[in-house]
C-alpha cells in the first residue's frame, strides 16, 4: 500500500538524531570503507531480514532499493511502482538484469525466478544491458525549472589523486554519451544554509534519457516491461540537444535508461572499455546511494542541496557490500514495530506519554521511529 507520496523530498541524513547508532566501518579489502557514523551493518539487523517481502529472484535479496516517498522496500522485477505526487502522476517500472537473462530461456543450468522475473529476462537476453528503468507520467503541472535525473551519496568521500584520475577517466567517458552532465566526485562539507555539493553525477531529464517518447491524447503510449521505440532521427537531435521538449499536462511521456556498465545484483562497475570491472564498494565504500527525479535551475554550473527539488527519490543499499542506509533504517525500525505489535509485546503511545518525557521516550522502538521520520522533510 502506498502512502502519500510528496515532492521536494529531503533523504535522512541527520547524524546529530541518530548518535545512538553510531558504528565504526569495517576497512574493504582493497579500498578504505567510507566512515558514516549513521550506518549499521545487515548483519547486526539479520533477525528482521526474514520479515522483508520475497524477492522475485534470489539474486535480487542482496538487492535493497527503499522508496523515500513511502519508506517502503520495493519488490524488483515485479509489478509497476505507483507515482503520484505534486508534479505528476504515473508509473515506474524498474528491471533489473539476473544471471538466467545469460542463457536461453529453457536452459537449465540457471537459478530462475518468478514469472515476472522472467519476463525481465526475456527483455534482457538479447541486449548487455544490466539494469533498464522505465517511466511513464502525465504532468500535473508544468515544471518551473529544468528536470534533472541523477545519482548522489550522502557523505563526502575521500578521494586521492590515483583514485581521482581513475574516477575522471570514467566520467570522461560518460561525458562523450551524454550532453548536459554535471557532477562532484567528493562533495562538500555539510552545512546548515545547505550550500555545499553532496558526491553526485547528474544530467539533463530529457538528453539523458536512452528512450523519450511524447504520446499526444488519444494515441496509445509504449507499453513499460518491453522494448520502447523512438523515431531514430527524434533520438538523434534529442542527445544532441536540438529537439527541445515542450512539457504540459496533456501528453504522455515514456521514459528509460538503460546501463551496461552498473551491475547492481553485483555491486559491480564492468564493461568499460580499458577498465577492468570493480566493485562500487572500492569507491563509494560502505556508503548506499540515491537515485533521484529532481528541479533545478538550467543555468546553474553547480547544484548545491539548496538549489534542488527533488520529485522522486530512491535509496540504493546492497546487504552485503553496504551498510544500512538512513532510509532502510526507518523501513527496518517499521518492521520492529510491526513485530512487536504482532507479538503484543510494544508499549502504546498512551503510556509512553504517561510514564516518559518526550526525550526518554525516544529511547523506545516507537520514539526511535518518530525521530527518524520527523528527520524525513
Amino acid at each position: 500500500m502506498f502512502n502519500s507520496p510528496r515532492i521536494n523530498i529531503e533523504p535522512t541524513n541527520n547524524h546529530k538524531n541518530n548518535d545512538k547508532h553510531k558504528h565504526k566501518s569495517k576497512k574493504h579489502k582493497k579500498h578504505k570503507k567510507h566512515k558514516n557514523d549513521n550506518m549499521v551493518s545487515w548483519t547486526s539487523q539479520k533477525a528482521l531480514t526474514s520479515d522483508m517481502p520475497e524477492q522475485n529472484h534470489i539474486e535480487l535479496e542482496n538487492l535493497c532499493v527503499i522508496n523515500e516517498a513511502t519508506m517502503e522496500r520495493e519488490i524488483l522485477n515485479g509489478d509497476p511502482i505507483i507515482i503520484d505526487n505534486e508534479l505528476m502522476i504515473g508509473v515506474l517500472q524498474p528491471m533489473f538484469r539476473t544471471t538466467d537473462a545469460d542463457v536461453s530461456a529453457d536452459s537449465t543450468e540457471s537459478v530462475k525466478g518468478t514469472e515476472s522475473n522472467e519476463r525481465a529476462s526475456n527483455h534482457f537476453r538479447p541486449k548487455k544491458r544490466r539494469f533498464e528503468i522505465q517511466m511513464q507520467i502525465k504532468l500535473k503541472q508544468v515544471p518551473d525549472g529544468q528536470l534533472f535525473f541523477g545519482a548522489e551519496l550522502d557523505e563526502m568521500l575521500d578521494i586521492g589523486l590515483v583514485q581521482r584520475t581513475f574516477l575522471g577517466a570514467i566520467m570522461s567517458f560518460i561525458q562523450k554519451k551524454n550532453n548536459g552532465l554535471l557532477y562532484n566526485l567528493s562533495g562538500e562539507k555539510e552545512t546548515e544554509d545547505r550550500e555545499y555539493e553532496k558526491p553526485h553525477i547528474s544530467l539533463w531529464f530529457e538528453t539523458s534519457a536512452d528512450r523519450f517518447v511524447v504520446t499526444k491524447p488519444g494515441e496509445e503510449p509504449p507499453q513499460l516491461g518491453t522494448d520502447i521505440y523512438e523515431d531514430p532521427d527524434e533520438w538523434e537531435r534529442r542527445k544532441k540537444g536540438d529537439l527541445k521538449i515542450i512539457y504540459n499536462t496533456e501528453d504522455t511521456y515514456t521514459v528509460a535508461v538503460w546501463s551496461a556498465y552498473i551491475d547492481f545484483t553485483q555491486w559491480k562497475i564492468l564493461n568499460i572499455p580499458a577498465i577492468s570491472s570493480f566493485t562500487l564498494s572500492s569507491s563509494i565504500g560502505s556508503q548506499v546511494f540515491r537515485i533521484h527525479w529532481y528541479l533545478a535551475d538550467p543555468a546553474l554550473e553547480r547544484h548545491r542541496q539548496k538549489d534542488i527539488k527533488r520529485i522522486l527519490s530512491y535509496e540504493f543499499g546492497h546487504t552485503v557490500e553496504s551498510e544500512v542506509g538512513p532510509s532502510a533504517s526507518i523501513y527496518l525500525e517499521k518492521l520492529k514495530l510491526n513485530r512487536m505489535y504482532e507479538l503484543d509485546q510494544a508499549a502504546s503511545v498512551e503510556a509512553i506519554e504517561s510514564k516518559r518525557t518526550i526525550e526518554e521516550a525516544e529511547e523506545t522502538i516507537i520514539g526511535g521511529l518518530f525521530s527518524y521520520l520527523a528527520s524525513y522533510k
